[in-house]
């Protein structure tokens, strides 16, 4: 009998992508008819924060405010949800090297992300601050 890939919603658990202070995430696959598949990133808040009423507020204002930014250098957040008592939301799955390939070198990543910050800025609905710790995702 085959098992079951651990799942975050209706989102099949592929592998673990990393974690930062307060969430992890995972690269998740959508299956669906006729043979469809689509590969995504899942961020779900982590155990140590979900009874902690500001943080799971904090974590669905994330999700919402960026669901309705549109940019070239933002991650777009597709869905929003609950597993059991664990927030997450799905987001578009950027490859890349990543920091950790970067060579020492995070100038190029850090400059790419002033656009979308200014993107951000333009929109209107967003502090200096919570431009500083958007999500960054395509750099040209």
């Amino acid at each position: 009998m085959e098992s079951q890939a651990p799942r975050i919603g209706q989102y099949e658990v592929v592998r673990p992508v990393g974690a930062g202070g307060m969430a992890a995430v995972y690269l998740c696959r959508k299956t669906g008819v006729g043979g469809f598949e689509h590969e995504l990133v899942v961020k779900v808040l982590l155990e140590d924060f979900l009874d902690k009423a500001e943080f799971v507020d904090m974590f669905m204002d994330e999700a919402r405010m960026m669901a309705r930014m549109s940019h070239p250098h933002l991650v777009q957040v597709f869905d929003l949800g609950m597993a059991g008592p664990v927030p997450y939301m799905a987001m578009e799955y950027v490859r890349s090297r990543g920091w950790a390939s970067g060579r020492g070198r995070p100038s190029r990543p850090i400059r790419c992300s002033s656009p979308g910050c200014s993107g951000a800025r333009a929109w209107g609905s967003t502090t200096r601050t919570s431009c500083e710790t958007a999500t960054v995702g395509r750099c040209a």
